[in-house]
């Protein structure tokens, strides 16, 4: 028999699992079989006293890509990876409008079933000319790109070296394949060198793996010293480019691209939710013999095909902001300049950001929700990271900067995080 309380939960609490955190009683016995679960009830008292968790708040979007509505308030959006305002481009908005009127809402199939079309090929065919590389795969997100990719890509034999603050879907990946896993320090070449000589393949079975702009410190790989130690060991590199794609480089395909290193890479993963402000994944290689993968990976095989609105739009915002995208990147990095000269002065040189990806680290904790709490008060929505998500542990308050955003809001952004610094203490 159904209880009351099973009636009530999720009706009238905003948040089922701050819900749950309160009232234990409505949990049910799958809390004590279940690691993860006991994981995030022993955070209960960290969260109790909230009206609501800090983690998945329901934001309204408007009219603006920089403003939100919570709560019928209008906020600011600074916890946005909508790097180019790509979101709300009128180009964009009636490019999905039309897929949907000539092609319908939905695939209904997978790619190798039924489900592959016109829009699908014309998207592939574009990323292949935009990075000049002999084939593209589409996936859903860029979660499933670099899982597919590294599961498929890491057979037994095979040695993964991954950059510790790589991406949980490249962690994942290669968890999930046959290869031996080895992690180094972040932007750290000395280790990675080390451990290429050590414990790498000696026949050259070795894949590094490292994201081009780190979406939670800011930072950019290295590159150029990475791709040096193949001298030391042959090895395949792959480059999740998701967070700079769009927004780095002449030419707007990212850390390689900036660093004008592309041909370097092998295999370059990244997402459409960013920059081009849809749904969607990618991968772009050299080796044309990695299009097997389409017939290598399950969840590939198995997986219903991206919907034509979505194509549609993609495929607009992929000529709007990557090929004719210079003024959108000028505007993005001109905002960003303020905010570099306001937060890289007091850190490490292997984490200086060049935008769009913030942080401010603070020293505990219960410091960072406060001052999360004090910025939303303020009208201003950041990114609150706690650990374990957070890199080395240190709470954050992570925020992404928009072209989109004007030369006040990010004065705004600038004072705010100034009382902010003023008032707790870094955690560095």
């Amino acid at each position: 028999m159904r209880r009351e309380t099973d009636r009530i939960f999720g009706q009238d609490h905003p948040s089922i699992s701050l819900h749950l955190l309160r009232e234990k009683g409505n949990a049910s016995a799958l809390i004590d079989d279940n690691k993860l679960f006991r994981q995030w009830f022993a955070r209960a008292d960290f969260f109790k006293h909230l009206d609501e968790l800090p983690l998945g708040l329901s934001l309204e979007p408007t009219d603006d890509p920089t403003l939100l509505t919570y709560r019928n308030k209008t906020i600011l959006n600074f916890g946005t990876n909508n790097y180019l305002g790509s979101t709300h481009l009128p180009e964009v908005r009636q490019a999905a409008k039309d897929a949907i009127d000539k092609f319908g809402v939905g695939s209904t199939a997978s790619r190798l079933a039924g489900g592959t079309q016109q829009l699908h090929l014309k998207v592939e065919a574009e990323m292949s000319r935009i990075f000049k590389r002999a084939g593209t795969i589409l996936f859903n997100t860029g979660y499933l790109a670099n899982f597919v990719m590294l599961t498929v890509l890491g057979q037994s034999g095979y040695c993964v070296f991954i950059d510790e603050e790589c991406h949980a879907s490249i962690y994942e990946g290669s968890q999930r394949s046959e290869a031996k896993q080895y992690r180094f320090r972040h932007n750290n070449v000395d280790q990675l060198k080390a451990l290429l000589i050590k414990r790498g393949a000696p026949d050259g079975r070795n894949i590094v793996c490292v994201d081009g702009l780190y979406s939670m410190s800011g930072s950019v790989a290295p590159l150029n010293d990475i791709a040096k130690l193949r001298d030391v060991a042959p090895f395949l590199l792959l480059v999740d480019e998701a967070h700079s794609f769009g927004t780095l480089g002449a030419n707007g395909l990212g850390v390689a691209d900036m660093l004008d290193c592309l041909h370097t890479v092998d295999v370059i993963t990244g997402t459409f939710s960013k920059s081009i402000g849809s749904i969607g994944g990618f991968s772009v290689f050299k080796d044309p013999t990695l299009e097997l993968v389409r017939f290598a990976a399950p969840s590939y095989m198995y997986t219903a095909a991206l919907p034509p609105p979505t194509l549609g739009g993609v495929l607009a915002a992929l000529d709007r902001v990557i090929v004719r995208g210079d003024d959108l990147r000028a505007a993005l990095h001109g905002n960003c300049k303020r905010l570099s000269e306001l937060l890289n002065g007091s850190i490490e040189p292997e984490y200086a950001m060049p935008g769009p990806v913030f942080l401010l680290r603070l020293r505990t904790a219960a410091d960072a929700l406060e001052a999360w709490r004090y910025a939303m008060e303020q009208g201003f929505y950041l990114n609150l990271v706690l650990p374990p998500a957070s890199p080395r542990g240190i709470p954050m308050l992570r925020m992404g900067v928009s072209a989109a955003h004007s030369s006040g809001q990010i004065e705004q952004l600038c004072d705010l995080l100034r009382f902010i610094m003023r008032r707790y203490p870094a955690g560095y």
